[in-house]
Order: structure tokens, then sequence, then C-alpha cells
């Protein structure tokens, strides 16, 4: 059920999928779907968590940059994102869209997102600096990164065409400048 939703909403949007769209793509009557949801919002928030609970694995498992860089050059690609990360970027895209208008998934969205950054900050720059200066800077570099990853999912969306190995050596060009000078626990 909640598969053929999600291709509905990537295909329509939240707003523009019908319960009458969704059952019809789930092959499934109206009634039968409401069986198990009480709405549309209610399977918005059950995707919502299922595609969040996907990206915190994905966070949890990110244990270097060229992993790193895989699942964001993914993100270019809806097949290529599904088969490297298991997220969805139209997905993505449409809860982030939702937070703007939902609280209840913006909490949700922000609370994934402040994992990913702790994850991100661990596995750059091992334990939290106790300089206030020098955390503040760690703390922007790791924001920069997932504005990084955030906008590949744009540009997938924009631009799929994008020609991949060129950006990924820029990418981790980019990602190596940020992380220069850090003690990380990794290496590019």
């Amino acid at each position: 059920m909640l598969h053929a939703a999600t291709d509905c909403f990537c295909a329509h949007g939240f707003h523009g999928a019908s319960m009458s769209a969704i059952s019809k793509m789930a092959r499934m009557s109206p009634g039968h779907v409401y069986h198990y949801f009480d709405s549309k919002e209610a399977i918005i928030e059950a995707i919502v968590d299922r595609d969040l609970q996907q990206f915190y694995t994905l966070a949890n498992g990110l244990q270097n940059v060229d992993y790193m860089l895989d699942c964001m050059m993914a993100q270019l690609d809806v097949e290529d994102a599904l088969r490297v990360t298991s997220c969805n970027p139209l997905m993505m895209l449409e809860m982030t869209a939702e937070a703007s208008r939902n609280e209840r998934i913006a909490a949700k969205l922000r609370q994934v997102d402040q994992l990913l950054r702790q994850r991100l900050l661990l596995l750059f720059f091992g334990p939290p600096s106790t300089d206030e200066q020098e955390r503040l800077q760690q703390e922007a570099r790791v924001d920069v990164i997932c504005m990084l990853f955030e906008g590949m999912m744009i540009r997938g969306v924009t631009n799929p065409a994008t020609r991949r190995e060129p950006l990924r050596t820029v990418l981790k060009q980019t990602i190596g400048q940020l992380l220069q000078g850090s003690e990380g626990q990794i290496q590019l």
C-alpha cells in the first residue's frame, strides 16, 4: 500500500494525489484503504516515517567519504538513489515541501537532520570539541556538506543529465577542502 501511495505521490505530489488515485494505484477499494489509514495525511505521515527511518539508517551507515559521495551522486537519479540508499529523492523533496505547511512533518525532518549532523560531526571530527569556536566551525562545515547532499536531490530534478564523474571529482575536492585542517577520523 505505501509503495503504491509513494508512486502516486511522486507522480502527482502530496496534494495532487487523491485517495481515489492512491486506491487505484494500490489496486484496493477506497474503503479498504481507509481500513488501514484514516486519511491521506495519515498515509503521508506513514511514508514520511518509513522514509526518514531509511534515511536515518543511511546516515548511521556512513563510514567514509567515498560512500557518502556514492549516496550524494545517487540523488541525481531516482533509480540509483533507491538502489544505493533506499531513499527516494522525489519523496524527500515532497516531504520538504510538506514540512513548510505541516509542523508535524517539519518536526520529523528536523529530528532526522539533527541525527544526520551529529553522525557527520562524529565521523569527520570525532568527539565534540571543547573549544566553542572550533565546534562552531565544525558544525558549519557539516551544514555545508548537508546542503550539498540536499542540493543533489534538486539537481536530479532540474538537471538530470549532469555529468557524474566530473561532478564527483569536484564534490570530493570540495568536501576535502571543508575538512582540511581537521583531525578527522577518516581520510579522503
